[in-house]
Formats: C-alpha cells, structure tokens, sequence
C-alpha cells in the first residue's frame, strides 16, 4: 500500500511541477501547449514503467505465495495421509479385536450348552 501512495505522490509532483513551470514561463501559448504535451507525455512513460514495475513485482509475489501454497499443501495432504493410515489401522485392530472377543464368547456360550 505504501508503495501504491509514494507512486501517486511522485506522479502528482511531477504534474504539479510541470503545471507550474509552464505557468511561470514567458513562452506563448503555442509554446506551452507543445510543453504540456511533452511532459504529459513523459509523466505517461513514467507511469506506464511504474505500472509495469508495479506488475512485475506483484507477479513475482503471487509466484512465491503460489509455491510457498504448494509446498505446505504437500505438507498437509502427507499429515493427514500418515493420520489416514493410523486411524485405518486403529479401526482395523478393533474390529479384529471385537470379532475375537465374539469369538470367545460364542465358542464359551457354545461349550456351555454342551455340558
């Protein structure tokens, strides 16, 4: 945002300066109006580079945060995998565990009938 401020201060100088040399210059009217229209045209040149400075910058910003994204996506999806496998084998071990302790219990209830 500062950035975006000191761009706007120095473009509204350079106008303002160029406004009031034109102004202040014994020069006809002719004269000034080729003058205006150079330094317009020099503060749009000016502009334009900032504006491309500007854009490269914020490309190169949305590159890095782009990869820095991709990288702690990487980190999340192989967290949650190693969490993913741990709990299938936690689920895993209870069923076998529960169908055991069903087991026992069949085979007691079953020898108990038979006595």
């Amino acid at each position: 945002m500062s950035e975006k401020n000191d761009t706007f201060a120095f473009l509204s100088g350079v106008v303002i300066g160029a406004v009031l040399a034109l102004l202040f210059a014994p020069k006809s009217g002719r004269e000034t109006r080729e003058d205006l229209k150079k330094k317009a045209g020099d503060v749009l040149e000016k502009g334009k580079e900032k504006a491309h400075d500007l854009y490269e910058h914020g490309k190169e910003k949305a590159h890095e945060i782009y990869e820095h994204g991709k990288v702690k996506a990487g980190e999340v999806y192989a967290e949650g995998k190693v969490k993913a496998h741990e709990l299938y084998e936690k689920g895993r071990h209870a069923v076998e565990d529960g169908i055991d302790n069903v087991s026992r219990k069949f085979k007691k209830g079953s020898a108990a009938e038979n006595e």
